[in-house]
């Protein structure tokens, strides 16, 4: 065991990096893991009202994972977004509103791509978000309001390409790949969507190498657990699957086992003081 492990480790600082190539399926199979999407912020072009004043506009996103994993379709976990107030162009901008559309835990087999759908509309009779939602719809908005959907926002939008996991990615400002817009005209409606999927596969006390953000040992997120293993913790490093391979530096690793699957190489940069100590 311990010179098959040593045939697997490199004792040097070069960084060893395999490239992770995205399939066309509609399913990733490395779960578990845990998608959460949000609307960080929301916009409006202008108002109809000639009266102007407060306009209460509001806001219904809704979301699914296209290959319907969760088995859900569409869900608006979030209800209403409701600005009370007489706002126009970008609303809370990132870290305004993030409210939550999607929050689920998925098995093995975990959806590459989400659609959206949205409906808006601003009124001068004040919150219209339980009036509308009941079905009031066109009769409750006067004519000089503006309505727009519900229709198609945003289809096949594939989540992961917008950043790496463990944060919140995506719409990071107001002119963001993951600002998506509805209508048109004067009456022009948008949302700015965030995503953040971790990791969170723990089976039989085992840490498996995902390697998604570096190749750093100690990066919680690197880890299908996002957590480091410990010496009561056994490793699998696979053979392929992840985008950075993983090196340890500056200080001593810990395991129970380690498994290092195929041709992958652990670098231990030894001249950082680094160590990989194995308990059995």
């Amino acid at each position: 065991m311990i010179r098959s492990l040593l045939n697997k480790l490199s004792l040097v600082s070069t960084v060893v990096v395999l490239s992770f190539t995205q399939t066309t399926a509609q399913t990733y199979t490395d779960g578990p893991m845990k998608l959460e999407v949000r609307v960080g912020y929301v916009w409006v072009c202008c108002y109809h009202d000639v009266f102007g004043g407060n306009q209460e506009p509001v806001w219904y996103v809704y979301t699914r994972d296209d290959s319907n994993q969760d088995g859900l379709g569409w869900r608006n976990s979030a209800g209403c977004i409701d600005k009370d107030c007489a706002c126009s162009l970008w609303q809370g901008q990132p870290g305004g509103f993030n409210e939550v559309l999607m929050n689920h835990n998925y098995g093995t087999n975990v959806p590459q791509r989400l659609d959206f759908e949205m409906e808006c509309w601003e009124d001068d009779a004040g919150n219209d978000c339980s009036t509308f939602n009941s079905g009031c719809g066109s009769i409750c908005v006067d004519p000089d309001d503006a309505h727009c959907g519900r229709a198609s926002l945003a289809n096949n939008i594939y989540y992961r390409d917008a950043g790496p996991p463990c944060s919140w990615v995506g719409a990071t400002d107001l002119t963001g790949p993951y600002d998506y817009y509805l209508c048109s005209g004067g009456n022009q409606w948008g949302v700015g969507i965030q995503f953040r999927w971790t990791y969170n596969e723990n089976v039989n006390n085992t840490h498996i190498w995902k390697g998604h953000v570096s190749t750093d040992w100690f990066e919680p997120c690197n880890w299908g657990t996002n957590s480091v293993p410990t010496s009561t913790k056994n490793v699998i490093i696979p053979a392929s699957g992840y985008t950075y391979a993983p090196t340890i530096s500056g200080a001593t690793a810990y395991c129970n086992t380690c498994e290092i699957q195929g041709s992958t190489v652990v670098t231990i940069e030894t001249a950082t003081g680094a160590y990989l100590q194995v308990t059995q």
